[in-house]
């Protein structure tokens, strides 16, 4: 059966509990006092035929009780192993014992009383029935029916092609009608759609019967007591989640179903302080706050021992709302595990009727003639429209129309036929996560049979992706960083508020402002990244404490960024890298020599060299508070800002843990796409020589290199074809105070003929002349 619901899509593990191996029941004929130990007894018990003496030190051990007896070579669920033995001169051959002992309550005062119908000698876990199947299940979110008994019955049913055997909900109301002695008052429907109340009255609350206790401790829960016991076997049995109120501790004989007020404080079951917002839903008597709704009850209404009346409480509570506020009061309960997946609206009065029931027969009380039922908008049923023809194409299978409807019905899900080769399918309330035609073609495939579906290669259209533009380029930059050494990361786009004070940011920096997650997955990944930085110094820091420490890391993703008046982001694509470590394999042919600034830079030329990308500036101003000045650049085209790309600066690299230099660098792929040019343009080979020429000139220290040589190839020289820096020098011992050298080689190219040095000259004395006016610069000696 595990593996038959496993191939449906609930995964499912078998075990078998409860086995008490060498554990009998057994009679106490005698009971003495312990020659040596005033606490310890010396008892004789039948176990069947054989009568055996055993030491016990239980206060309530007395003639003619029926207790568990351990055998000699017992194991017992805690570890403990039994054997014969002497206790203080006197021989014990074997051990009565508790139910916290055999693991099945947590009792321990005393040996475990049983009843006196148990045969002595019988094995207990036979005689008790306490040996089952216990079915663990993984559910995926959308299975919420099947987080009961109940929904798992449907889904056997379908398996055995049999039908679900509803539990007994026929009450005897012997007490008073409700009507009129308590009242129910929903002001907020849509967060409380439904609120059933049931009265139960006269109740003696004490310990449930075993079979209950040995139910709920086998889900992992712990008894209570006989009322609080029902609401929780309910919950189990049928997937409604309950609520019992001691009926004197509501004042008013009133139940409000309402928001919070914002700010109030409010001590939950388990006894912790509660502060609530004013969008969270609570019940409330009267007077004040008795419950939050769909999550945990309060300490002011809880049952107790002396309680002699309940008030039940059985509601369907919308799960976003209640999803909210446990996640923002840190209660993931069982009830809010529910009601948050969605539950059977049409569920409450059965559960309540259920619950009822129990109650009377387990703790003695009358059920109240009548219950209280607000439900102002009832529930309308959905149709969905099924095609057979998708149900086919989407799985590749061949069913015909009474495979589908065959399929379905199994499930108890009602199939009318609209028209050949279409139903209308409505499905019941408890399945809420049907709800559209691909949800019921699921349903179909996973009662078909998952491997009876045959195996097909899909249809696939060449190239159609391809024809994105964005995804050329983005195979493009993948194809060059790959070429230059480097690895793709891909990391979270949820970050850590605290990386900004790391990274050293202002307070009004762009790049703090972020969108924050209203539901975290941790703590440290509450916004959205505005940047890839984050993510790949994590990667670099991983990489670092594993001693790798040569790296060469890219990744291609989006950042968010928030935009006023609206609801989403805008989102930008960027690339974003880092590298560290040695310039190149270590290797005896060759120094080591660590990576710097100029590797990074010419990763960078040679990436916007391959997307024929030309005219870009490497600039200090506006670069980001984290990079070194020195050695760090802004990189732009024209007035348009690409990225930036330098040095981490070392007290940042402190803050983050980074033991060796760490180069970053980001560009905003989004603007590079527009200026790519993806198609490549033939130049003719030049037919005449080209003259080079050094010039080397002294200009004020403020003056950059690359505005300089922007001058250069902006003043239409005729013959110009080429001009780049290639030194920079300063040293105030050996150059005029206040000034630096910079040394440019020019190429000069005629497409008319070959160049005299006349004509050269003169340029380049045009050249000088414009550098003179612009930036006063003149020619080094």
């Amino acid at each position: 059966m595990a593996e038959e619901l496993t191939l449906r899509g609930l995964e499912c593990k078998a075990t078998w509990e409860g086995e008490l191996e060498k554990v009998v029941v057994a009679e106490v004929l005698e009971v003495a006092s312990h020659p040596k130990a005033e606490r310890l007894h010396v008892c004789k018990v039948r176990a069947g035929s054989e009568v055996l003496e055993v030491v016990c030190g239980a206060p309530n051990v007395a003639p003619g009780v029926k207790a568990p007896l351990a055998l000699p070579g017992c194991k017992l669920p805690g570890g403990e192993e039994v054997w014969v033995s002497e206790i203080r001169g006197v021989k014990s051959q074997g051990m009565l014992c508790s139910e916290a002992e055999l693991g099945v309550g947590e009792d321990a005062s005393g040996i475990w009383i049983l009843p006196d119908y148990l045969r002595p000698g019988q094995r207990l876990d036979d005689e008790l029935q306490l040996k089952d199947w216990v079915f663990s299940f993984d559910l995926t979110p959308n299975r919420a029916d099947c987080l009961s008994i109940l929904g798992l019955a449907f889904e056997v049913a379908a398996i055995e092609r049999s039908q679900v055997r509803m539990p007994d909900v026929r009450i005897d109301e012997m007490g008073e009608p409700i009507h009129g002695r308590f009242h129910v008052e929903v002001l907020d429907v849509d967060l409380c759609p439904r609120y059933v109340a049931r009265m139960i009255e006269g109740v003696k609350i004490g310990e449930s019967p075993l079979w209950m206790r040995r139910r709920l401790q086998l889900v992992g829960l712990r008894p209570i007591n006989n009322v609080v016991d029902v609401t929780n076997y309910v919950m189990w049995e049928l997937g409604q989640p309950l609520h019992a109120f001691d009926l004197e501790l509501l004042e008013g004989s009133t139940i409000v179903v309402k928001r919070a007020k914002e700010g109030e404080e409010f001590v939950s079951l388990d006894g912790q302080i509660r502060r609530l917002r004013g969008d969270m839903l609570m019940i409330w008597d009267a007077k004040k706050p008795v419950a939050v709704a769909g999550v945990m009850g309060g300490e002011n209404s809880e049952v107790r021992p002396t309680t002699t009346s309940v008030l039940l409480e059985s509601a369907y509570f919308d799960p976003m709302s209640i999803r909210r506020t446990a996640k923002a009061l840190g209660m993931n309960t069982e009830a809010s595990r529910r009601f948050e997946r969605g539950i059977d609206p049409e569920g409450c009065p059965r559960a309540a009727d259920r619950a009822a029931k129990l109650i009377a027969e387990l703790a003695g009380g009358k059920v109240a003639r009548g219950s209280l039922d607000v439900y102002p908008n009832p529930f309308t049923p959905r149709e969905i429209r099924l095609r057979v023809s998708r149900v086919n194409e989407l799985l590749g299978t061949q069913l015909t129309s009474g495979d589908v409807a065959e399929a379905l019905r199994s499930l108890s899900l009602q199939v009318q036929e609209k028209d050949p080769g279409t139903f209308l399918v409505t499905p019941p309330t408890r399945r809420v996560d049907l709800t559209r035609e691909i949800d019921l073609v699921e349903e179909v495939a996973r009662t078909w049979g998952y491997e009876k579906i045959p195996s097909t290669i899909p249809k696939i259209t060449s190239g159609k992706w391809w024809d994105s533009s964005w995804r050329q380029m983005e195979e493009k930059v993948r194809e060059v960083m790959v070429g230059f050494g480097f690895h793709e990361v891909i990391t979270f786009s949820f970050i850590d508020p605290k990386c900004f004070d790391a990274l050293d940011l202002d307070p009004r920096d762009p790049l703090r402002d972020a969108l924050e997650l209203k539901n975290p997955l941790r703590p440290d990944q509450g916004i959205m990244r505005t940047t890839l930085l984050p993510g790949i110094l994590e990667a670099v820091h991983r990489n670092f404490h594993r001693r790798n420490m040569d790296l060469r890391l890219f990744e291609i993703g989006r950042v968010f960024i928030p935009r006023k008046g609206e609801l989403l982001p805008l989102e930008k694509e960027k690339l974003g890298g880092a590298i560290s470590g040695a310039r190149w394999p270590r290797s005896w042919s060759h120094r080591s020599e660590e990576v710097d600034f100029f590797d990074l830079k010419g990763v960078v030329e040679g990436l916007f060299g391959a997307l024929k990308i030309e005219g870009i500036r490497f600039e200090p101003q506006g670069i980001p508070p984290f990079l070194e000045p020195g050695a760090s650049s802004r990189i732009g085209l024209g007035d348009v800002e690409l990225g930036w790309l330098g040095e981490l600066k070392s007290e940042v690299m402190e803050r983050l843990d980074l033991e060796s230099r760490v180069l970053v660098f980001e560009l905003d792929l989004m603007t590079m796409e527009k200026m790519w040019n993806r198609v490549p343009k033939f130049r003719p080979l030049p037919r005449y020589p080209e003259v080079v020429r050094d010039l080397s000139i002294l200009v004020p220290l403020e003056v950059g290199g690359g505005e300089v040589q922007d001058h250069i190839e902006g003043m239409g020289l005729k013959w110009l074809e080429r001009v780049v820096l290639f030194d920079v020098f300063q040293d105030p011992e050996k150059l005029p105070h206040g000034f630096k050298s910079l040394t440019f080689r020019i190429w000069y190219r005629s497409e008319e003929g070959s160049l005299k040095d006349e004509e050269v000259n003169e340029e380049q004395m045009r050249l000088l002349e414009g550098l003179e006016r612009t930036f006063g610069a003149r020619l080094r000696g």
